[in-house]
Formats: C-alpha cells, structure tokens, sequence
C-alpha cells in the first residue's frame, strides 16, 4: 500500500457483515467493533478496507467515526455502485461496492480514499501502456467524485514491484 498513512501500523479489511460467505475475506460486524475497542486505544494505526464495498458505509462508517480511528478505503473504479465479479464462489459471495454518493459521503465524514485500480486486475503483470491508464484513470475518477487529489494507492492482490512502483509515482500518488 502506497500511503501517507505508512508510518502507523495498518489493519486491512474487506468485508464487514454477518451474512453468510465463503471464503475469508469477510468479518462479522460484532468482531469488528472488537477491534475498534482495541484500536481506540492505539494512537499509531489505521484501517484499511479494499474493494470499496458498500458494507463499509452501511456496517463501519458510524463506528468508525465513533471510535475516531484513521480509515481509508479503497474503492475499485470500474465497479463503483455495481456487484463484484471476481469473488463470486457458486453464486453466493455478490457483494455491492458502494456508489459515487456512499464514497463522497465516506470521504466527508473524514475517511480518505485511495485507489485499488480501475478493473481489479494485477498491476505487475500488465504492460506499461494499460499500468498507465489503470492508475491514471482510476485516481482521475475518485479525484471527480470527491474534489480532490487521490494520493493513496493499494495495488490489487497486494501485487506490486519497482516498475508498478514507478509508474505510480509518475501517475501522481
């Protein structure tokens, strides 16, 4: 993760629900604010959460203004209001990223954003041409739907090396 906040320690998320998943990617809403008990009492973290779900504004957002923890999330550009379409096990992992409005509102409630890409895609394994335009095009869209330079950045998969790096950096984050 490419971030101004590097210098705490970061807990990342995806999902916050209790309704049923398969895989490990979700964490019930009762063990989360767990963890934000823990968190308040910390001074040098933050949490992070990928993929821009639409249950961080509906399951998180309160609490996490509650208990005043440094959050960023990291929406996916091109699924912004719309259901995932890579973690979907038998038809039943379908979750909403959330929309323009949830993000914007996300934002003014004082969560940054940050990118995760446009499509979702390794950046490492892409040519230097579609790198370019997946990070330029992703941080151009946040920066239209909260007036603001999108500084942040957390590569897909956690997939990143010195070219994607550099092409970040050129990119403007």
């Amino acid at each position: 993760m490419l971030s101004h906040l590097n210098s705490k320690s970061g807990f990342s998320y995806h999902s916050i629900s209790d309704s049923f998943q398969v895989g490990i990617n979700r964490v019930p809403r009762s063990r989360f604010k767990e963890h934000l008990k823990y968190f308040s009492n910390k001074s040098d973290i933050f949490i992070s959460f990928d993929d821009g779900y639409e249950c961080f504004y509906l399951n998180c957002l309160d609490d996490i203004s509650r208990f005043k923890i440094p959050s960023i999330v990291f929406p996916i550009t091109s699924s912004i209001g719309l259901h995932n379409r890579w973690d979907v096990n038998f038809l039943i992992n379908k979750e909403r990223h959330m929309t323009s409005e949830q993000i914007y509102e996300s934002y003014k409630s004082g969560v940054e954003i940050g990118s995760h890409g446009h499509t979702h895609k390794s950046l490492i394994y892409m040519n230097d041409i579609d790198l370019s335009k997946e990070l330029s095009y992703s941080k151009s869209i946040l920066e239209d739907i909260i007036s603001k330079k999108i500084v942040s950045l957390s590569p897909p998969f956690g997939h990143i090396d010195q070219r994607v790096l550099d092409a970040a950096y050129v990119a403007g984050y």
